[in-house]
């Protein structure tokens, strides 16, 4: 997974959801985290980051509303495809 921030914010959330036991989470190739099925590993996302684990995960950016940043904008949520779901041809 590759994640990048919304621009003109302070930091997202970037939510990673285990979907495999022992499931282990890297970011920026450090090991952040090992989780069980459901759990999730939670950290603020200020610049684009490579996101690897060794199990079924689920990837979730989340932009602040305006009353976390000050800046104007809805909150938002997007689920983050993926490296291996885009076309390579």
């Amino acid at each position: 997974f590759t994640a990048v921030p919304f621009g003109g914010r302070d930091g997202d959330v970037l939510r990673i959801l285990a979907g495999d036991d022992a499931t282990e989470v890297r970011i920026g190739g450090a090991l952040v985290a090992t989780l069980a099925r459901g759990q999730y590993y939670q950290t603020t996302l200020t610049a684009a980051t490579a996101v690897e684990t060794t199990g079924r995960a689920l990837v979730v950016q989340y932009a602040n509303s305006y009353q976390v940043d000050g800046r104007v904008g809805d909150p938002t949520m997007v689920l983050v495809a993926a490296n291996d779901q885009f076309a390579t041809d």
